[in-house]
């Protein structure tokens, strides 16, 4: 393991029972020649990217706020052509679409099952079952031949069945993230080796009484979707540091990234670490657990980062949400793992929630690490009051004299001159060590290149991806009422290009963008 990390005496964790899946998967179809495009997915096997977002606000059959996810699929050449609206209870989804439910506030794409189709998870952290209220829950949807829904039967992970007894609050499913094409031990062997893993955060699951603690439910399937081993990890868990307290929130934020412990170095199918985002951690400091391929290990070891951890920049203090939003990305030429941890709650001297970000890379040495927002030098802005830079978080790259590795932090509480909360978007370029301080952008809607006017309340920049371009959510756009998806290359973010961006738009939606697939 890498001395990013240190390793902590671990104990045995049992396989949890799977009565929770409540939909099996269907039966078997052909597989199709679906490929992995840009990160993006082809759901239905025409060798081009298409993309999903979520709607969690719309009206479905006159519930309000049951929520809605969009498709559209890509056509050889370029561009869009059909695309389709699912729901609960449509005939691509189970479950039953009810007033509040919020199906489609987060998505994770990647391959689930071996058909090399793209699959869609989708969260649902508003669902109520029986008695209990916002208990959550996550849906799969498989790829086929026929787009999104056309594979294998959609299966339904329910409540938090997999943590004990359902609790309402937990928002089962407010956080996912997805691993695909992962050798379960890193050894490379030979027969059943590809797992796809799915993390889910329950982060307002009470724990051992405490409210609010949070937990993360971790599973691998097989090529046919079956689920072969689970894990429920809260800060309980033996080989997790700390305790599970309330508020803390475990589970808020998730992303998997290989290579940030050192435990597996197979390149080919490299097991995965999970980072977990834990801000409600000491009164709202924050801090973020790395876990150790939580599945692959026949033990649980984690370790947590924070402000307070020594080598860390910056200070832990009350509110400031460290990992509230993560994002990993890697050196073009190195291959080495940065993390990119939001801390949007960081009061900058006396501007209170101005935000921040803090870089973590995870080489051979120690942990290199900056601390980077409005006020940092070089960094175009002013940190003030509200602006939540770093609420949330992608890493690409960049084509300046060379390829280049970049950051993208959302500062939706922004004004712009009398306009408040008018949002915006930081770019900047680092590299091994660090933040450069040059190059460095800020753009609002206003700027070249990107679609639609900037509006008071738009909070543009409160959602971002990664997905071979930059991908922004703008539920809250008030030019596009339903909401909108930009897309924009990154070179067109620091400006290396004239191409503009294109925007993605629907109609009947209502938070059209609060999650990007």
């Amino acid at each position: 393991m890498s001395p990013a990390t240190r390793v902590l005496a671990a104990c045995s964790i049992a396989v949890l029972g799977l009565g929770s899946l409540v939909a099996a998967s269907g039966p078997a179809h052909a597989a199709v020649a679906c490929v992995d495009t840009g990160g993006t997915g082809d759901f239905n096997g025409d060798g081009v990217a298409d993309q999903v977002a979520g709607d969690p606000g719309a009206t479905v059959s006159g519930r309000a706020k049951a929520g809605r996810i969009d498709v559209r699929y890509g056509k050889a050449g370029g561009g869009f052509g059909s695309s389709t609206t699912i729901a609960q209870g449509s005939a691509q989804a189970g479950g039953t679409a009810e007033t509040n439910d919020g199906f489609g506030q987060t998505l994770a794409v990647g391959f689930v099952d071996g058909d090399k189709c793209a699959d869609v998870v989708v969260g649902t952290p508003g669902e109520n079952l029986g008695e209990f209220t916002d208990v959550g829950q996550v849906e799969i949807l498989f790829g086929g031949p026929d787009g999104l829904g056309s594979g294998r039967a959609p299966k339904t992970i329910s409540g938090n069945g997999f943590a004990g007894p359902r609790s309402s609050g937990s928002r089962y499913g407010a956080a996912l993230a997805l691993a695909s094409d992962i050798d379960r031990n890193g050894a490379g062997e030979t027969g059943r080796e590809r797992y796809a893993q799915l993390a889910i955060g329950v982060p307002g699951l009470p724990v051992g009484g405490r409210a609010r603690a949070g937990g993360v439910v971790l599973l691998s399937f097989d090529d046919t979707a079956t689920t072969d081993k689970s894990l429920f990890v809260s800060q309980d868990t033996a080989g997790v540091t700390g305790v599970a307290e309330a508020g803390d929130a475990f589970g808020s934020s998730l992303v998997f990234g290989s290579g940030l412990s050192g435990a597996c170095t197979n390149a080919i199918r490299p097991c995965q670490d999970l980072m977990v985002g834990v801000p409600g951690e000491n009164e709202g400091a924050g801090a973020v657990e790395l876990l150790v391929s939580p599945l692959t290990a026949a033990q649980v070891e984690g370790d947590t980062l924070s402000q307070a951890t020594p080598g860390v920049a910056g200070a832990a203090e009350a509110g400031d949400e460290f990992g509230a939003a993560l994002a990993v990305g890697r050196e073009p030429a190195t291959l080495v793992p940065w993390v990119a941890v939001g801390i949007p709650g960081e009061d900058v001297g006396k501007a209170k929630d101005a935000g921040s970000v803090q870089l973590l890379r995870f080489g051979d040495k120690d942990i290199l690490n900056t601390v980077v927002g409005q006020d940092s030098k070089g960094i175009s802005g002013t940190a003030e009051a509200g602006d939540r830079f770093g609420a949330s978080v992608a890493i690409g790259s960049v084509q300046h004299d060379f390829i280049e590795l970049s950051l993208a932090a959302g500062v939706p509480g922004e004004d712009v001159g009398d306009l408040k909360d008018v949002g915006g978007v930081a770019g900047i370029v680092f590299t091994t060590s660090g933040a450069r301080g040059s190059d460095d952008v800020f753009v609002t809607q206003d700027s070249t290149g990107v679609p639609g006017k900037a509006e008071a309340g738009e909070r543009f920049g409160s959602v971002l991806a990664d997905r071979g371009t930059l991908r922004l959510g703008v539920p809250d756009d008030k030019g596009y009422p339903a909401g909108a998806v930009f897309d924009l290359t990154w070179d067109t973010l620091f400006g290396l290009s004239t191409k503009a961006g294109t925007a993605w738009t629907v109609s009947g939606g209502s938070r059209f963008g609060a999650a990007i697939g």
